[in-house]
């Protein structure tokens, strides 16, 4: 289910760039920020806009927390001021908070108080370029809440020339092939491809299993 009104809480860096980018998913948002210029500079983004303090209790009073999808807390580098938020959020209902968190002590205290959705953006991205650097030919990766994991993949190199019946990936390393496609001619993803299928050095996989055989898979 899609949706339709956010309220964003703390307009920085992080902050600006979530409400921009739900503007373009077609989402209303509701931006907060004590600092009335960061406000001004998203006026042609935000549907609604509050210059306030977002850990005043006040603040949280006048917003339509139980209505909306989420809140996104984002103020800055003082957990202090995220925390009281969050508390002032909780109180007032709020249906999903979704919190930026600065050090690993900041995201144990929010767990505690029952924030379940916690975003580390440095450790995140600090982590996700390592793993494109170490694995170029991985296109793409995600962990489900099952944990199951799905990768986008390019063939590794042992691989090439054989057929997926040959690769055999899903009795070594417990991972199923459900798209495949040729980077160069192809836009979008052949499903349930044919065992008989003869992997190229220009296709890409796209596969689903548990992290341990997947990671297996990367390393070949």
């Amino acid at each position: 289910m899609k949706a339709n009104h956010v309220i964003v809480l703390g307009l920085g860096t992080f902050g600006a760039a979530v409400a921009r980018r739900l503007t373009e998913n077609k989402v209303r948002v509701t931006g907060v920020d004590i600092d009335e210029e960061r406000v001004t500079e998203l006026q042609d983004v935000l549907f609604e806009a509050l210059v306030a303090d977002a850990t005043d209790p006040r603040t949280v009073e006048q917003l339509p927390v139980e209505k909306a999808d989420a809140v996104v807390v984002s103020l800055g580098e003082d957990f202090a001021r995220s925390t009281l938020a969050c508390l002032h959020l909780l109180e007032a209902n709020a249906r999903r908070i979704v919190a930026k968190v600065v050090t690993p002590d900041h995201k144990k205290i929010l767990a505690k108080l029952g924030v379940n959705d916690l975003v580390f953006p440095e450790v995140e991205i600090a982590e996700q370029w390592a793993d494109r650097i170490t694995w170029p030919n991985v296109l793409f990766r995600l962990i489900t809440e099952t944990q199951q994991e799905i990768l986008e993949i390019g063939v590794p190199e042992s691989l090439v020339g054989k057929t997926l019946k040959d690769a055999d990936l899903r009795r070594r390393y417990g991972v199923l092939v459900i798209g495949i496609k040729n980077a160069r001619k192809d836009t979008n993803y052949r499903f349930s491809p044919s065992p008989d299928t003869v992997l190229t050095d220009e296709d890409v996989l796209l596969v689903v299993g548990d992290p341990q055989g997947v990671a297996q898979l990367r390393e070949l």
